[in-house]
């Protein structure tokens, strides 16, 4: 009996993938359409490819500026939280001083979103420098 439980529970899990597939591929990886194609003249040709949008020939100041500070920025808000941590690391903290703690935490909180905007911004930048240099 447990031999067939376990066939019909293999058919049943294979007929879910087969099925599932062919659902979670057309909703994730949609088939490209295919290309419009115009008719003039009685032929069929192709529609010209709308053009790329025109790429910057260079990074303005302010994005070279922010390029050149943010790991430093970066740096600096890793060591504060590190800090940051090890202060809230005190198991006694809390109990000795339950306005520290509170205070110690929204300033972690504080540290950790301006670190993620900042490698964020970071990374926006680089990839833009990466895009004009080729």
């Amino acid at each position: 009996m447990n031999e067939n439980r376990n066939m019909v529970l293999a058919l049943a899990l294979s007929a879910l993938v087969i099925l599932g597939w062919s659902l979670v591929s057309e909703r994730f990886f949609p088939t490209p359409k295919p290309a419009a194609t115009k008719v003039e003249n009685g032929k069929a040709a192709p529609a010209p490819a709308a053009a790329p949008p025109p790429s910057r020939q260079k990074l303005s100041f302010k994005q070279k500026h922010a390029l050149d500070t943010l790991p430093k920025q970066i740096s600096k808000l890793e060591a504060e939280i590190a800090r940051l941590n090890g202060t809230l690391a005190d198991p006694a903290l809390y109990a000795r001083d339950p306005k520290r703690f509170a205070d110690t935490g929204a300033a972690l909180e504080q540290a950790q979103a301006a670190l993620s905007e900042a490698e964020d911004q970071w990374l926006e930048l680089e990839t833009l420098r990466e895009e004009i240099e080729g």
